[in-house]
């Protein structure tokens, strides 16, 4: 079976197509023409700022165990020697992700490249890996609605839906390059939570005015791992290798890094090419070049000077010669966003101390002991029964939701303390007399088992969408109502 979506040439094949480019490569240096390459930007915890990138850690449902670095490795990253480690821990139902804003107001037919590549190296009980997440705005005017979701476990060509290229099954302790241009997505519109699929190019035909959105302090783009209980649990894996291209601009590629200083490489050889290996008289050259300093990225100036000679060999001698500098670390407690472990000790490098303090977390501290204290949640709790939750029509453009607190055995019988509305999509909400088109709370009397409320589409012809918090005796479960256009 086909590991990659990338075809791969014969080995003889290979070997021609690299002597002609390296000839024409010497004759570009003859001439003085130049080509132009993707920009490679270097992603590191003390530029995420400057190159528009933000991380966040949530939880779609008990304790956010979650945790990102970067780091070097693992294996042999398809850019530099680093990557971003994304880790769910023991809940899966965290949701680690970073997103990129230099996207927002691009229509989906603009894309030209979208790819990335994963390595997963403990994966959860799904087969899954590090997946994208788009914003996407249907008319315009600046509000979500839709999000599409390219998970790498749904492209082997199989799932229902338009069909896609099988670009392989997900595999472990091995880097894998996933093209998400052509492959296939599932839309929260559509309410199945997974396939049937579509691609980029039918979504955008199916609507025009498509185009990724920024949502607040969340870019329109996002890497992500997480936000299912069960099927993430425990699972770490990594990503590097990000190329995105729109029409009419250069194409970016993400290089993912841990912060170091300089990298400095000198190579000098000789370099020489036929096309066969039996040609003895082919006209060569003897190339000397020496790479420039450069700050963690893979491009480098270049000097070359060629001189003719005859040969059939190709040899070289390099040398390199790196020094790295971490900053120090610093004790961080870090703020999950859960009611019940809304803190957590890490401790970061200190180029990160600022997007930490951004977030709302504690600096300097030495140890969880400094972190604000919480009551324990029950031991029972780890294997609570979720919230449920029902939904029926209530008339054109509207739809009565049910939430019921299911009882866990060795509990006291469950109770519902707390909604937390938000985002809301196009929609407007009614609960206990309270009604609003945007984010708010609602404190639920002691005693609350069951609560009904209702959601109503706001503009006719438009997704909605109803993201919520529910509290209960366990802590935060989080789920999503609403539906594409006719849903309801």
């Amino acid at each position: 079976m086909t590991r990659h979506a990338h075809a791969r040439h014969p080995f003889y094949r290979l070997q021609a197509l690299l002597a002609a480019a390296l000839v024409l490569s010497v004759l570009l240096g003859l001439s003085g023409a130049s080509t132009a390459e993707a920009a490679t930007i270097t992603v590191s915890p003390s530029t995420l700022a400057s190159t528009n990138w933000s991380q966040q850690h949530a939880a779609c449902g008990g304790p956010a165990t979650g945790s990102q670095s970067f780091v070097t490795g693992p294996g042999t990253p398809p850019l530099g020697t680093g990557s971003l480690q994304l880790a769910a821990g023991a809940n899966g139902g965290s949701f680690e992700q970073v997103r990129l804003s230099t996207l927002n107001g691009v229509p989906l037919s603009d894309l030209r490249t979208l790819s990335y590549s994963t390595y997963v190296s403990q994966t959860g009980s799904g087969g899954q890996a590090p997946y994208i997440n788009l914003l996407v705005d249907w008319d315009n005017n600046g509000s979500v609605d839709d999000q599409l979701f390219f998970e790498p476990v749904y492209q082997t060509g199989t799932y229902a839906g338009q069909p896609v290229p099988n670009q392989g099954t997900v595999a472990t302790n091995t880097w894998q390059t996933w093209n998400a241009l052509v492959g296939g997505w599932w839309s929260l519109s559509a309410g199945t939570f997974g396939p049937p699929l579509v691609t980029l190019a039918s979504y955008a035909a199916a609507h025009p005015g498509a185009r990724i959105v920024n949502s607040g302090a969340s870019g329109g783009l996002g890497l992500a791992i997480g936000c299912g209980a069960g099927a993430w649990d425990n699972f770490v894996g990594n990503v590097d290798n990000l190329t995105i291209q729109v029409a009419s601009r250069e194409a970016n590629t993400y290089n993912f890094e841990p912060d170091s200083s300089t990298v400095t490489a000198t190579t000098t050889g000789t370099i020489t090419a036929t096309t066969t290996p039996t040609t003895t008289a082919t006209p060569t050259a003897t190339t000397t070049a020496t790479l420039a300093t450069a700050t963690l990225t893979r491009t480098a100036t270049a000097t070359t000077t060629a001189t003719a000679t005859i040969t059939a060999t190709r040899t070289a001698t390099t040398t390199a010669t790196t020094t790295a500098t971490l900053g120090r670390k610093v004790g961080i407690c870090h703020r999950t966003g859960s009611s019940t472990n809304p803190w957590v000790f890490i401790q970061v490098d200190e180029h990160a101390v600022p997007a930490h303090r951004d977030h709302g977390d504690i600096i300097g501290v030495s140890g969880l002991n400094q972190c604000p204290q919480t009551t324990p949640v029950p031991t029972q709790c780890d294997h609570r029964g979720n919230v449920n939750v029902t939904t029926t029509p209530d008339g054109p453009g509207r739809l009565r939701v049910t939430l019921t607190a299911n009882n866990t055995a060795g509990l006291p019988a469950n109770q519902i303390s707390q909604l937390q509305f938000g985002p809301v999509n196009n929609g407007i909400v009614t609960v206990n007399g309270q009604t609003s088109s945007t984010d708010f709370n609602v404190s639920l009397p002691p005693g609350t088992q069951t609560i009904t409320f209702s959601v109503a589409r706001q503009t006719a012809g438009r997704a909605t969408t109803v993201h919520l918090n529910v509290t209960d005796q366990c802590g935060e479960w989080r789920t999503m109502i609403g539906g594409g256009p006719n849903a309801f």
